[in-house]
């Protein structure tokens, strides 16, 4: 079963955002993991996505695409900075990290740098596009899993960028 977390209301978010949300919190529970919604961690930082279960921690924080006016020209990178952005934020607060969309959106990291488990590639990749979204990268920076969700078929992709992001990936199909 998942739930808002009792330490914390919602936070004000579109109604795509809370779509997003819902179904991972549906596919996570699925799969035998505790879910929170809106989970405070520490400081100000509030997890759109925690889930526990006894193998793993996971937090999964939602992109639904929105590109700030004056990097428009730049949307594709802004994208990419922003994934970064939120992985140096909330990684180190879980064995896993995911980063959802809706199906429909893709964050722009080349699949060749996914797909070969290029984990340092892809930080590297990341990395020149972390000033467009405001990025510290002072901390360990770790993107496991994309998810894509699918809002009308319900369903969620796993597209491991990590060997804890194929855990992931396998415990879909245990």
């Amino acid at each position: 079963m998942w739930r808002v977390s009792d330490k914390t209301r919602f936070r004000k978010s579109s109604r795509l955002h809370r779509l997003v949300q819902v179904r991972v919190a549906e596919w996570l529970d699925s799969l035998g993991f505790d879910v929170y919604l809106e989970e405070p961690l520490e400081g100000d930082l509030v997890a759109d996505v925690y889930a526990e279960s006894p193998w793993a921690t996971l937090i999964v924080e939602v992109e639904t695409g929105f590109v700030a006016p004056g990097s428009l020209e730049r949307a594709e990178e802004y994208l990419a900075g922003k994934a970064l952005a939120k992985a140096s934020r909330y990684s180190p607060y879980a064995d896993l990290f995911a980063v959802a969309t809706p199906s429909y959106i893709k964050i722009p990291i080349p699949p060749e740098l996914y797909k070969s488990g290029g984990e340092a590639a892809l930080m590297g990749y990341l990395r020149r596009f972390a000033s467009l979204a405001g990025s510290s990268l002072g901390v360990t920076v770790r993107i496991d899993a994309l998810l894509e969700v699918s809002l009308a078929r319900r369903e969620v992709v796993v597209n491991p960028i990590s060997s804890r992001g194929k855990m992931l990936l396998d415990s879909v199909f245990l």
